[in-house]
């Protein structure tokens, strides 16, 4: 792998220079033809590229071949790792002022990606790009790009950062680096990276450049993880007695990927896709509390694997269900050709897959896929609302009973029946130290209802 990783280097490090090589004889001779000089520097205007004059001044010497080396191997050496605790390097922000990056932060979430702070503010804490030296040898071409080859002070720098900040053209709160170079050194920031920091832990890292990253790369992202974060709060909440599914859009609960997005996708980029889906799915179904889908419309392939996933479906009676999959020449790769079958029966999943054909949700519950059919009211909320009074049942409940009811259940329908008694006997005894047990023995001898805390 290290050889491997090397010989990638060295590709890179001469496909680099060809290219360098190429552009300085094309813009040479640009220069010198006097119908195209014109063409030449409206081009250099409009791109700001570094005039050929200074050119190889610029990427001829060695600190252009120095800098090459360490853009290549900055990835190797930093100390930052995703999903670990963001190193709180020194850093200063634009007007010169030095602090630390985690104090920087504060108060600082996103803010010029405007698209993205609409949908999810709530989300990321933080966007930022890391600047080590933002000067020409980094790849980074400014105005004044000559005048500013080595930073020897802190106003340099945070002068070549403010450039930065002017030319992105998504621009996204920017820091300096120190003159120790420090953020360089932890985050491999040589030359600018985009990183998403929520609660001190890296949980995104884009390319270098803010040219090498797009809101759109980072929405998906954060619609992921808005998803998986949003588990991970529930999971360990211990206030929270029961979740329900519901969408905001008008007869669709949820009609499965973006087939639009799907299409423009390369092939390699749709295993990791599908693993990202089935991964959050999978988080679904190991939320310890009850789970309810509120099935108020479409709920197509991904949409019905996530209601597979939850304890209860609800469907109104309108609702458009199944796994239309093979219609598009793929399979359910989120778990559907696992949880269908075991809902339902094999053969009637079989059915439902094969064909890609929909039901209703009068048809679901007759075949065992919802436990509750309604009749869709003039709101178009009816099986939400359905689920709203399910809840209702389960909240008064012990919640530690329900919490261990439920994991013995589903692990134990995964195993043989042997195996499965070991399983419901060690949640038992999960029960029998806690306050809510003395609290239910109470509450019937006393005869009133028991006031259950989690404890």
């Amino acid at each position: 792998m290290p050889a491997m990783r090397g010989l990638n280097y060295t590709i890179s490090l001469g496909i680099t220079y060809i290219k360098c090589i190429l552009l300085f004889v094309i813009k040479v001779v640009w220069a010198h033809i006097p119908i195209l000089k014109n063409k030449l520097q409206k081009f250099e205007e409009k791109i700001n590229k570094v005039p050929y004059q200074d050119f190889w001044h610029v990427y001829g010497g060695r600190k252009h071949f120095v800098s090459l080396l360490r853009i290549l191997t900055s990835d190797l050496d930093k100390t930052a790792k995703l999903g670990a605790a963001a190193p709180n390097c020194k850093v200063a922000t634009l007007d010169g002022r030095e602090c630390r990056l985690l104090d920087f932060m504060q108060g600082n979430r996103p803010l010029d990606f405007e698209k993205v702070v609409r949908k999810f503010g709530k989300t990321a804490d933080f966007l930022t790009v890391y600047i080590s030296e933002a000067h020409p040898t980094d790849d980074w071409r400014f105005n004044n790009n000559v005048e500013i080859l080595q930073h020897t002070n802190l106003k340099e720098r945070c002068e070549a950062a403010r450039m930065l900040e002017e030319s992105c053209p998504c621009p996204a709160p920017i820091v300096a680096d120190s003159m120790k170079n420090e953020a360089n050194d932890a985050y491999g920031a040589w030359p600018e990276r985009l990183f998403i920091i929520q609660q001190g832990k890296i949980v995104y890292e884009g390319g270098t450049g803010p040219y090498n990253y797009s809101l759109d790369e980072v929405e998906k992202w954060l619609e992921d993880y808005q998803f998986t974060d949003a588990m991970s709060c529930v999971k360990f909440d211990k206030t929270v007695r029961a979740v329900i599914f519901k969408s905001d859009a008008p007869g669709i609960f949820c009609a499965g990927a973006d087939l639009k997005e799907r299409a423009k996708m390369h092939e390699q980029e749709v295993g990791p896709f599908v693993s990202r889906a089935r991964a959050a799915i999978m988080e679904l179904s190991n939320l310890p509390m009850p789970t309810i889908a509120a099935l108020d419309g479409h709920t197509l392939g991904g949409g019905l694997e996530m209601a597979l996933s939850c304890d209860f479906r609800i469907a109104a009676d309108n609702a458009k269900i199944g796994l239309t999959e093979t219609r598009l020449g793929i399979i359910p790769g989120a778990g559907g050709t696992q949880r269908l079958p075991r809902l339902i029966g094999v053969s009637k999943a079989k059915e439902m897959i094969f064909t890609g054909k929909m039901i209703n949700g009068t048809e679901a519950v007759e075949i065992g896929l919802a436990e509750y059919g309604v009749l869709q009211n003039d709101n178009g909320d009816a099986a939400y609302q359905h689920a709203l009074k399910l809840a209702e049942e389960i909240i008064p409940r012990g919640p530690i009973a329900i919490r261990m009811a439920k994991l013995a259940i589903s692990k134990g329908m995964e195993v043989d029946l042997n195996t499965a008694m070991s399983f419901e006997e060690g949640c038992y005894a999960q029960v029998i130290p806690t306050k809510d047990r003395l609290e239910g023995l109470r509450a019937f001898k006393e005869k009133r209802a028991p006031q259950y805390t989690g404890e």
